[in-house]
């Protein structure tokens, strides 16, 4: 969940009001004038967090090793896979993987979600850098991920008139991120501050 958004909803849903634009599930705001774009280091830390993210989330997906899984788990049998298979820093952080111990279909399991979260991750950080520091784009964050349980999905808006894009979060795919077309005038006249934006921040 993206707190810095959350506490923006009092103040900016007033725009949203002015520019037609109602979402369920609602979890926060953001003016994406007052945004920054991500710089190419940061898109490749985000990457290999999201390759981290893989190796751990492989290993806790209910079955373990198992393709696009719908559900994780925390158990001691999953704790003593990360202990054989992940490689940790001192500070106990994935950095990691020992593919060696893997052979046939369990490897290529891992090498396939390694790259679906970096395909995720890198779409998720292009869509923000695309509307980072637009004055007439306004940034919702919602539960409306595929895996959220309402039965309404972010794809649901992409017939009204202020859609302009919009994905799961890659690490809680039940919360999404969607990208308004607002009037820029609706918006308020004082600046925000520059706050990057954190994918999964939570």
């Amino acid at each position: 969940m993206d707190l810095g958004a959350y506490i923006q909803i009092e103040a900016l849903e007033s725009v949203a009001e002015a520019n037609g634009i109602h979402v369920s599930r609602l979890r926060g705001y953001r003016l994406m004038r007052d945004q920054k774009a991500y710089t190419n280091d940061e898109l490749t830390e985000g990457e290999k967090y999201a390759r981290m993210h893989a190796y751990e989330q492989v290993l806790s997906s209910a079955p373990p090793f198992s393709l696009n899984p719908q559900c994780y788990g925390r158990n001691d049998k999953v704790r003593r896979r990360e202990k054989k298979y992940l490689i940790k820093d001192s500070s106990g952080h994935t950095v990691g993987f020992r593919i060696n111990l893997l052979h046939g279909k369990r490897r290529k399991a891992v090498k396939y979600e390694v790259k679906r979260f970096v395909r995720m991750q890198r779409t998720q950080m292009s869509i923000w850098n695309r509307y980072a520091g637009r004055e007439d784009v306004l940034y919702i964050h919602a539960r409306l991920g595929s895996w959220n349980w309402s039965g309404v999905q972010w794809r649901d808006y992409k017939k009204e008139v202020w859609f302009l894009d919009g994905c799961d979060d890659i690490y809680d795919p039940s919360y999404c991120d969607i990208y308004a077309r607002i009037d820029p005038a609706t918006a308020p006249c004082e600046a925000g501050e520059h706050s990057d934006y954190n994918a999964g921040e939570a």
